[in-house]
């Protein structure tokens, strides 16, 4: 069915398309892709032959790729008082050139217009590429062949594309106005042309344009007025550039522009380049980097464009259109257009219905550039029932440059609403204006092809019968063209149409004796369509010779059996005439004329709109002999069926076997059995007719559709988690069946409200006997005088205590409330309001807060928090919502809405709520019991001094706080001291509390570094622990080291003790082995030498006073470390503080001593 859901495909998230202008974009020209050259090698030739001047060509290095596109371009006529030379527009034309494109550059002529060179330079490129010898024969595409010109250069072309108008496939103006204004261009007609145009200026330029305002007014009329043939048409305005910046030349009328050359040049590059590798190389990337503002040079101040490359759209949606003859298998025709230049095939194609499903296919065909094609979808749309539909049909072109035509949607109207026969008409209740509301399948119109709803048929009371009302119409102006339609219905070969006819004087029941006048007439119309379209079927005029008395006319309609039509009777006076009577029907009826026809006519009982339902409901069905004849069931018994289709289906049946029921007259049948309605849910019903004498089965069954019964609809709230030993309120939460209604409850007793008083005032309102609940509660209408409202709090609070705040110091200096009614359906919260407060405002609390019964007195609390201002109470009133009772009945055996209950353990409560009707239903909600929780970070426990240790809490707690301020679960400490933990849990806090104490590391000491001989061994000892761990491997408390097992070196040796606490420590000591064995052997007579071993100085004493000696001090490896000659002395000193410690050999020599001693050196 209709309904206002629209899809969207969108492809680009902005689009320029034809005529659209003025782009703002959003690039800078120095990025664009085109800035930089394309994948060809470009080669740069200079001929001079076949050619009236010599031409510069720019060509890509790779005939493979050939044939190219190629342009033709001539400069601009001169800079200054010369030619502008062809190399002045390299920086476009080779740049082009790389991306795949032959390039021919001409000389200009001082002076006007001269198309001259064009000319004759195509007809030399044409005889080239005709010359398979050539190089042009495998370079040159005569079909891609563009024009173009810089400045009168663009004047030039322009005489080319008007002589060959079908060789040209484009022109390129750069800076160059085609207008009327410019070098006599006013007698050229280029309206013949139709390849693409391209136009690209500045906005600065002075040039081209000194006389014709401005270059948008150029636009104009060079882009929509002259080239109104054109295939395609493109505008560019670069903002800031001037008419020198299409060519690298000086002059200095002819300035670059405010933006410069790098920005000037980047931007007419990306144009040039884009629009030609789109146009004639059908790249859809460069087509968008062309149109796509987002891609467009910020440049760009204006852009016009027609050429789009990639476009596909939906023309129209064909079929299926409005119609009565609407099926489930309605097949979607439309209409798609290539928009854009390129050939389009294998794109994807979409509709969706009443936006539901949307349904692709793939259209598998090609369409040309500017081609429509039809396409019928294979899935079929189900439009079979009657009503409005929305079909959008729309196309999914990938890279498609426009999205804006890609989609169109109609409105399907299925008018094949029928109604059963038969349909009867006697006007009861009808006075002139109000057929349809009497006769709803009935209308009025007026005019030849209807249309409106209203018409010139009135009703006349008085007819054949003092209280009988007749349909008439008044023949005494002209025209008379008026309409009474019915409804649709299928006819049979047995379908009749009757009525009564008459006519009278003018608004008298007195025969009118001049008859119809010749041109009057009353037709009896009939449509096939749905009332698109009528033909006559009857027509009452002069020759029916009606008179006073109403008289019956019959209009077979079996040449219609099988289609749905409709019947209307329209009258028309198409000429003046002095003619005044009345034209009068009664008593339509449409109906199957069989010899037999038990006719069902509607359900009596039982129907969707009982205030309940039981398990009880009685079926009656109301039955017509629509036939010729009386039907006796005696003879011609008849079975009503009757079948519930949804909540508790069932069937019963009502047997017809005695009895005579007259032609015309109807019965009501009651069924034996009854049904039952006890159960919420949706009910329809179907009751069929049997009857083997029938005629006409068409009439043999009616329907109730699908409605709902609604029970009481229940739910218990309350918290769902409690701890241990708590108890918890349940409240029922009860929608009921059967409706409800309001009642109003006032207080008109004044209260004065105390000034600046926490306890405020309170004013009583009682509800007795309510079956409500106080959350039902639907508004609050409050009158309170007051001079300064923004001192007042208003509470409101329920029989059970249950309360909520109204409004809390709002509306400043404002004075009072004055109408002010609090309700949930508000728009406006009341601190959102102005003093005085008036009309409707939403409370600060919620009504659904309320609890308990709505049974009881309730208050109004007023209180004033400031001094000086005063005021009173003037009335207030509440409205509730009273519902029928319902009863409850919990799991606990108590029978009030709300109960407290404290169970031990888990338990489920249980609530069932029986409604007036009887209907009942359960909810049910689990209790859950916690028990109390305990958290742990276990034992007390110590660490070694320099340690430390982690305290991990239990996990699955909301939060965590440490007595060191952390809150995660697991802390870390490194100080003895005491630390606990607090847990929040649902039932509260629990903690745990953890002692942490230091043992100090153990002592050990293997002494200083020391020195040995190769010919003795040192015990190490490192006292009295409880595991030893040394570096040699030993794991004792002492370890023996043998100099003469390690050899002549130096040694380090570790040890690591534990001690009873776990706690472990380390030292470390070096040991030097020297070679000490053969000390002995030295001569020592001669001289002392002390101490031995030596730190930092080393004596030697000689017997006598000695002059010249020699003392060298080495290492054992042979090094000299030390070295003095020794002059008058008996003593001499050594200071030997930097030498490191181990084994040295001193030799003392003179002419006298000769002496080699072993010395140990300490540090």
């Amino acid at each position: 069915m209709k309904t206002s859901i629209l899809l969207k495909i969108i492809l680009f998230t902005s689009i320029i398309t034809a005529c659209i202008s003025v782009a703002f974009s959003q690039t800078d020209p120095l990025n664009s892709p085109y800035f930089t050259n394309g994948p060809e090698n470009v080669i740069i030739d200079s001929i001079m032959t076949s050619t009236p001047e010599d031409v510069l060509i720019f060509r890509p290095d790779n005939s493979n790729n050939g044939p190219y596109p190629t342009v033709l371009f001539q400069p601009g006529a001169n800079s200054g008082t010369e030619y502008i030379n062809k190399h002045s527009y390299d920086l476009y034309w080779e740049h082009l050139a790389s991306y795949g494109f032959v390039i021919i550059i001409i000389n200009n002529t001082e002076g006007g217009p001269n198309g001259t060179l064009f000319s004759e330079t195509h007809d030399w490129i044409k005889d080239s590429v005709a010359d398979i010898n050539h190089w042009m024969h495998s370079y040159i595409d005569l079909s891609k062949f563009i024009v173009s010109g810089h400045s009168n250069g663009g004047m030039n072309a322009t005489d080319i594309i008007i002589d060959r108008p079908d060789e040209i496939n484009a022109i390129l103006y750069l800076a160059s106005y085609p207008n009327p204004g410019m070098f006599g261009l006013g007698a050229q007609n280029v309206s013949g042309y139709t390849g693409k145009a391209f136009f690209i200026c500045g906005s600065e330029d002075d040039t081209s344009v000194p006389m014709l305002g401005s270059t948008n007014d150029i636009a104009q009329e060079a882009y929509n007025t002259r080239f109104t043939s054109a295939e395609c048409k493109t505008w560019v305005m670069v903002d800031g550039a001037g008419h020198g910046a299409f060519g690298d030349y000086n002059n200095p009328d002819q300035p670059v522009g405010t933006i410069g050359r790098d920005s000037a040049t980047a931007s007419i590059r990306h144009y040039i380049t884009s629009f030609l590798l789109s146009e004639f190389k059908s790249d859809s990337y460069a087509n968008d980097q062309m149109i796509n503002p987002d891609n467009q040079p910020g440049t760009i101040s204006e852009f016009l464009c027609t050429c789009i490359a990639n476009d596909i759209g939906i023309v129209s949606i064909n079929s299926p259109g409005t119609s009565c003859q609407l099926s489930s298998q309605e097949y979607i025709s439309v209409e798609i257009e290539n928009y854009g230049s390129m050939s389009q095939n294998n794109f994807n194609i979409s509709y969706q219905l009443d936006g539901g499903t949307v349904i692709t296919e793939n259209y598998t065909g090609s369409i040309p550039g500017g081609g429509v094609s039809s396409f019928t979808f294979s899935t079929p749309a189900d439009l079979s029932t009657p009503g409005n539909y929305e079909i959008l049909a729309f196309t999914q072109l990938q890279g498609d440059s426009d999205s804006s035509n890609d989609s169109i949607t109609v409105d399907v109207e299925n008018l094949n609403s029928t109604v059963n026969l038969p349909i009867f008409v006697d006007f009861t209740g009808f006075t002139g204006d109000n057929l349809t509301d009497i006769y709803p399948d009935w209308m009025e119109a007026e005019n030849s092809t209807p249309t409106g709803i209203s018409s010139a048929w009135t009703s006349r009371t008085g007819l054949g019968d003092a209280s009988n009302i007749t349909c008439k119409i008044n023949f005494y102006s002209y025209p008379v063209s008026d309409w009474i339609i019915g409804p649709a219905f299928t006819a049979s070969n047995t379908s009749i149409l009757t009525f009564n006819a008459a006519i009278t004087s003018y608004n008298t029941f007195d025969e009118y004796l001049n008859g119809m006048d010749a041109t009057d007439k009353v037709y009896v119309m009939i449509s096939s369509d749905c009332g698109f379209t009528w033909t006559q079927d009857t027509v009452l005029d002069m020759n029916t010779n009606l008179t006073n008395a109403l008289q019956e006319i019959s209009v077979p309609l079996n040449e219609y059996a099988g289609n749905t039509i409709s019947v209307a009777f329209y009258a028309e006076r198409n000429s003046s005439s002095s003619y005044d009577y009345d034209f009068h029907i009664d008593n339509i009826n449409i109906k199957n004329t069989f010899s037999t026809d038990l006719a069902l006519l509607e359900i009596q009982s039982p129907t969707q709109f009982e205030e309940c339902y039981s398990n009880n409901e009685n079926v009656s069905v109301d039955i017509m002999n629509t036939g010729m004849y009386p039907i006796d069931f005696t003879s011609d018994p008849a079975t009503l069926m009757f079948v519930s289709n949804e909540t508790n289906p069932d069937t019963l049946y009502a047997n017809i076997d005695t009895g005579i029921l007259a032609i015309g007259d109807s019965l009501l049948v009651e069924f034996q059995e009854t049904f039952d309605m006890s159960d919420p849910g949706y009910y329809s019903f179907e009751v069929s007719l049997i009857m083997n004498a029938d005629g006409d089965s068409l009439n043999n069954i009616t329907n109730i559709t699908s409605f709902q019964v609604i029970g009481p609809e229940v739910g218990i709230t309350g918290n769902q988690t409690i701890c241990e030993g708590e108890s918890v309120w349940l409240y029922s939460n009860v929608s009921y069946n059967g409706g409800s209604e309001t009642e109003t409850y006032s207080n008109t007793t004044e209260y004065g409200i105390p000034d600046n008083s926490t306890t405020g005032v309170m004013s009583p309102i009682t509800v007795a006997q309510s079956t409500s609940l106080a959350s039902n509660l639907i508004s609050v209408e409050v009158n309170i005088e007051h001079t300064y409202v923004g001192d007042l709090t208003l509470d409101l609070i329920a029989p059970n205590g249950s309360s909520i705040l109204l409004s809390m110091e709002n509306g400043g200096t404002g004075d009072g409330y004055t109408g002010t009614i609090f309700t949930q359906t508000a728009s406006e919260y009341i601190s959102s309001g102005s003093a005085p407060f008036s009309g409707e405002y939403l409370p600060e609390g919620s009504f659904g807060s309320l609890t308990g019964s709505a049974e009881g007195t309730w208050n109004l609390k007023v209180t004033d928090g400031a001094n000086y201002d005063t005021g009173s109470i003037l009335n207030w009133s509440l409205t509730l919502e009273n519902t029928p009772e319902v009863n409850f009945e919990w799991s606990t055996g108590e029978t009030s809405d709300s109960i407290i209950v404290s169970p031990a353990s888990n338990e489920t409560i249980t609530l069932t709520a029986t409604d007036p009707c009887g209907i009942s239903v359960t909810d049910s909600l689990e209790i859950i019991v916690q028990s109390a929780e305990s958290i742990s970070i276990g034992n007390d426990t110590a660490i070694c001094a320099g340690n430390q240790i982690s305290i991990t809490a239990e996990s699955g707690f909301s939060s965590y706080l440490w007595s060191t301020g952390e809150t995660t679960e697991e802390i870390t400490v490194q100080n003895a001291g005491t630390y606990w933990i607090e847990a929040e849990t649902a039932c509260g806090n629990i903690s745990d509390t953890l002692v942490v104490i230091e043992n100090q590391l153990p002592f050990v000491f293997l002494g200083n570094d020391t020195l040995i001989c190769d010919n003795e061994t040192i015990t190490l000892d490192a006292g009295d622990y409880e595991s030893y761990e040394w570096s040699n491997g030993n794991t004792d408390q002492q370890t023996t080291i043998d100099g003469s097992a390690l050899g002549i070196g130096t040694y380090e040796y570790t040890v690591e003790v534990t001690d009873q606490n776990m706690c472990s420590n380390a030292d470390t000591i070096i040991i030097s082995v020297d070679l000490c064995s053969k000390i002995n052997d030295f001569n020592t007579t001669q001289a002392n030498i002390y101490p031995n071993p030596a730190k930092n100085i080393l004596f030697i004493d000689f017997p006598e006073t000695v002059t010249n000696v020699e003392i060298t001090l080495w290492t054992i490896t042979g090094k000299k470390v030390l070295s003095e000659k020794i002059m008058n002395t008996k003593t001499q000193k050594l200071n030997i503080s930097s030498l490191q410690k181990g084994m040295y050999i001193i030799q003392i020599k003179s002419s006298k001593y000769n002496t080699t001693l072993p010395v140990i050196i300490e540090q």
